[in-house]
C-alpha cells in the first residue's frame, strides 16, 4: 500500500503550489491533477492503493492551499498547463506520468499533447480535453467575461460550520458524504471570528475570457503519444457524447474502461479505479 503521505509546498516564480506527496521516490513519478473547485485531497482515497507510483497530488493555483494568481491577472485554462510544466521542471522530472480528473483530465490530456516526449503514461478519470467554444462564439464569451468578471465584485460566503458547505456540495454533486467532506475540509479555512470561509480564488467562479475551440482540443489530443487510459464512470458527468466520441477517435491508442459510478468515482469507489490504474501503470 502506498500509505506514506507528506504535505509540502513548491515555490515557483509567481505562484506557490501546495501538494500531498504519496509513496516512495523510486516509484513512477506522477502528477495528480484534480477537478474544478476540488483540491489535492481528491486523491486521498485512491493514492494509497497505487503502490507503483510516486504520486504528487497538487492543489491547482487558486484551489486548496495553493496561492492565487496575481490580483491583476485573470485565470485561463492554458495557465494551468504552463504551471504544471513549470512544476515538472522544478522537480527536475524529464519524464513523468499524469493522473487527472475532470478539469485535471483536461489539463493532463492537453499537457500530454504539448510535451509528448516527456509524458510516460496518462490516466484519465471522467474527462478528455478542455472545455471548448465555437470560434464564432468567442466575442460573446469575451463579452460575458467583461460583464461578469470585470464589473461585478465577488461576495464572500461564510459558514458557521463545515456541515453547511458539505450539504451544499452534495446537493449539486452526486457523491458520497465522505467524498464531499474530504474535499470541503481542505477547501475551507477558519477565520479569527470562528466563521469558515473558502480558500478558493473567487475568480474561478467567473466566466473565462476565452476558450479553446474544438479544433484546438482535437489538435492537442492527436499529439499524445503516451499510453492513455480513460475511465468513464456510468452515469458520470453528462458530457456531450458526440464531442467525447470525436475526441476518443483522435487518439487511436486510447483505452477506455467503463465502470459504474458518478463523477467522483475515484473517491466513492477507489478500489475499482485503482485496480484499472495498477494494471495500466504496471
Amino acid at each position: 500500500m502506498n500509505a506514506t503521505c507528506i504535505e509540502t509546498t513548491f515555490d515557483l516564480p509567481g505562484i506557490s503550489i501546495a501538494a500531498k506527496v504519496w509513496g516512495k521516490p523510486s516509484g513512477i513519478p506522477t502528477l495528480a491533477l484534480h477537478g474544478w473547485l476540488d483540491n489535492a485531497a481528491s486523491f486521498d482515497h485512491i493514492a494509497p492503493l497505487l503502490p507503483d507510483l510516486y504520486l504528487i497530488a497538487i492543489d491547482l493555483p487558486g484551489h486548496g492551499k495553493s496561492s492565487h494568481y496575481a490580483p491583476e491577472s485573470q485565470v485561463h485554462f492554458i495557465d494551468f498547463v504552463i504551471n504544471i510544466i513549470k512544476l515538472a521542471n522544478h522537480l527536475n522530472w524529464d519524464k513523468f506520468a499524469l493522473l487527472g480528473h475532470s478539469l485535471g483530465a483536461a489539463i493532463a490530456s492537453t499537457l500530454a499533447g504539448t510535451i509528448p516526449d516527456r509524458i510516460t503514461h496518462v490516466g484519465i478519470i471522467d474527462g478528455l480535453g478542455p472545455m471548448t467554444t465555437p470560434a464564432e462564439h468567442a466575442p460573446m464569451q469575451l463579452r460575458l467575461f467583461c460583464q461578469e468578471a470585470l464589473n461585478k465584485k465577488s461576495t464572500e460566503t461564510t459558514y458557521m460550520n463545515i456541515e453547511q458547505p458539505i450539504r451544499s456540495r452534495l446537493y449539486v454533486n452526486q457523491m458520497q458524504e465522505s467524498s464531499a467532506r474530504i474535499i470541503i475540509e481542505r477547501s475551507l479555512e477558519k477565520r479569527s471570528d470562528g466563521l469558515w470561509q473558502w480558500r478558493t480564488d473567487p475568480r474561478l467562479l467567473k466566466p473565462s475570457a476565452l476558450h479553446l475551440t474544438e479544433a484546438h482540443a482535437i489538435a492537442f489530443l492527436k499529439e499524445i503519444t503516451a499510453p492513455i487510459t480513460v475511465i468513464r464512470p456510468e452515469p458520470g458527468f453528462p458530457f456531450p457524447e458526440e464531442i467525447i466520441q470525436r475526441r476518443i477517435k483522435a487518439i487511436p491508442h486510447l483505452h477506455i474502461e467503463k465502470i459504474p459510478g458518478h463523477h467522483h468515482v475515484h473517491l466513492d469507489d477507489p478500489e475499482s479505479v485503482a485496480k484499472i490504474f495498477n494494471r495500466f501503470f504496471s
